[in-house]
């Protein structure tokens, strides 16, 4: 039995939303596309947002985030062209990080310097590393627990190489990974955050130069 009504909610119509809303989303109608569509009118439709996501700032700090943010949506597209391949509707990932996180910093180098991930150069020299630091916001509307994820899986893939490492390879070793919560803060950290978010960057940044020098 095909249950179309339950508590109120008419899932043809619900269905019929949907499929629009995906229709649009791989057609690459975004809400710039709106803003930009709707000359006079943006700032209008842009402050529906901006009016809900700065009402924590003061009068004239939150204005001047408006402007910024109006200025910025009302540019030519150029960069949001590509969420729709990258992102499917919903903001679900159609290729996830976390199948390959493992393999970052992790590339064979090939003799001109770049990078490859094929199995077939094993004999050539690997990336050994770098420090991956995964930052999320208390009240993030993305999922810390994909972070904790990642993490643990480049620590699992950082333990498996040093089992067969050289003495030379472990000496170069400098792959890390952890994950920070900035407290009382979304998904705009350096915004809503921005204290506590600058120490984390100055300490990380801190810890390369220390590494720098005594490498």
């Amino acid at each position: 039995m095909v249950v179309s009504n339950i508590r109120g909610v008419d899932f043809k119509n619900l269905t019929t939303l949907t499929s629009g809303r995906t229709y649009l989303w791989d057609a690459n109608i975004s809400p710039f596309s709106v803003v930009r569509w709707s000359g006079p009118l943006g700032p209008r439709f842009v402050s529906g947002w901006t009016s809900r996501r700065f009402s924590h700032l003061g009068p004239e700090e939150a204005q001047a985030l408006h402007t910024y943010a109006y200025s910025l949506f009302k540019q030519r597209g150029s960069g949001e062209y590509a969420l729709a391949y990258i992102l499917a509707p919903g903001a679900f990932a159609r290729s996830p990080l976390i199948r390959r996180i493992q393999g970052v910093g992790r590339q064979y180098l090939r003799i001109d310097g770049s990078t490859t991930s094929s199995v077939e150069l094993a004999a050539r020299k690997r990336e050994t590393g770098f420090p991956v630091v995964f930052m999320y916001g208390e009240n993030d509307w993305m999922d810390v627990a994909g972070g904790y994820a990642a993490e643990q899986k480049m620590k699992e893939e950082k333990a498996r190489l040093l089992k067969t490492a050289t003495a030379g390879e472990k000496r170069a070793e400098n792959g890390s990974a952890k994950v920070v919560v900035i407290k009382n803060a979304g998904h705009h950290v350096y915004l809503d955050g921005w204290d506590e978010f600058n120490e984390v960057m100055r300490g990380e940044m801190q810890d390369v130069s220390k590494h720098a020098k005594s490498s």
